[in-house]
């Protein structure tokens, strides 16, 4: 399966074990504008993208977050390219209760949305994926949702991005006093 959801709230779709094709290629040349919070992570191969009328290029072991009312579209993909998909309602995960900090970390992804992961990084956040995926599709199971927000909170990605964007406030702030 290549799909698991928490319908309304939470949405997997990866490709990592049947890379894409050159006919998955074509069906992916639609413009979308993102409803969800967006995390694209792109374990191998190269995707080239265009956020907001610009253009992005991922390789293995970036990462791109993309933000509700973001317009995005996939231009190209190389066929050996393996990625997972992760999108979210905006409430489905409080990044943080600090409105400052929020407004700053949506700034950073909005001027940069695809970040670099270190290998282990990239290993541990495709597990936590993976992870949480199968806690999805266990039939019967009653918790997925607290599961899955749970392993959400602990994948490193969201706490190295929004640790960046914490450390650019402050900087922001010493340089303005």
């Amino acid at each position: 399966e290549r799909a698991a959801q928490i319908p309304g709230k939470l949405y997997l779709v990866d490709n990592l074990n049947d890379p894409i094709t050159v006919k998955d290629q074509i069906d992916m040349q639609d413009i979308a504008q993102v409803a969800m919070v967006v995390i694209f992570i792109c374990k191998n191969g190269r995707v080239d993208v265009q956020i907001d009328r610009k253009d992005y290029t991922m390789r293995g072991g970036d990462v791109m977050s993309l933000l509700p009312g973001t317009v995005f579209q996939f231009v190209n993909t190389c066929e050996s390219t393996e990625c997972a998909v992760i999108a979210m309602h905006p409430d489905f995960i409080n990044y943080t209760s600090d409105v400052k900090l929020g407004i700053e970390f949506a700034r950073m992804l909005h001027d940069n949305p695809i970040q670099k992961l270190d290998y282990p990084m990239m290993e541990e956040a495709i597990g936590i994926y993976k992870a949480i995926k199968n806690k999805l599709y266990r039939s019967g199971y009653r918790y997925k949702e607290e599961v899955a927000k749970n392993y959400l909170n602990i994948m490193k990605i969201f706490k190295q991005i929004h640790k960046k964007a914490y450390d650019r406030e402050l900087t922001d702030t010493t340089l303005r006093y």
